[in-house]
């Protein structure tokens, strides 16, 4: 069994809105992503969402009638390493685990059955740049635990790459610039989505 972690934590300052929030297709994108994951036919469970305290209520709402849980990092400034590390301490167990930005939507499903039948820590690569969902194996996860929160995730991991097709796969939504991006992600993968 794969689980997954979704990071939304972030604050979002040069988008100025919470990116968990956006609109993705007619749904808030955290939605989105637990959905796709939840209907993919592949067993990724649990789902765990980290998100920060201003927006927990507001997910906690979203996601109410998913099977995904939701966590709080109440030190979002930390870093990411920071938000995983309370995502991964809900799956101590888990076989391996997916990282889902919530910035990064724009994987196929085709790459996530990838990531799920793998057997090693990988992760999605388009023109040798790589992307994400990252997948982490038990003995990453271990290590990731016991690094400062701080601590920058490709120091403490070293993903093997697999190409994909993936068009929108390096869509990262950091400013109001990349929101056409992300309408026409949500519109290419609502098409291939399931």
């Amino acid at each position: 069994m794969v689980a997954a972690v979704i990071l939304a934590a972030g604050s979002s300052k040069r988008l100025g809105q919470p990116k968990a929030l956006l609109d993705f297709g007619g749904s808030p994108l955290v939605l989105d992503l637990v959905l796709r994951l939840g209907s993919s036919g592949l067993e990724i469970s649990p789902i765990i969402v980290v998100v920060n305290e201003d927006i927990a209520a507001e997910v906690e709402s979203i996601l109410g009638g998913t099977k995904a849980g939701v966590v709080v990092n109440k030190s979002p400034e930390t870093g990411r390493t920071g938000s995983l590390k309370l995502g991964l301490a809900e799956l101590l167990g888990a076989e391996a685990v997916l990282v889902i930005p919530v910035d990064r939507p724009g994987w196929a499903m085709s790459t996530l059955r990838i990531l799920t039948e793998a057997d090693n820590c990988c992760c999605p690569s388009r023109e040798r740049k790589g992307g994400h969902p990252l997948r982490l194996e038990q003995d990453d996860i271990a290590r990731i635990i016991a690094a400062p929160d701080s601590e920058r995730l490709n120091r403490l991991v070293d993903p093997s790459h697999f190409e994909v097709e993936d068009q929108f796969l390096h869509l990262n939504i950091d400013t109001l610039d990349d929101l056409p991006l992300l309408a026409a992600a949500a519109s290419r993968l609502a098409q291939t989505k399931f």
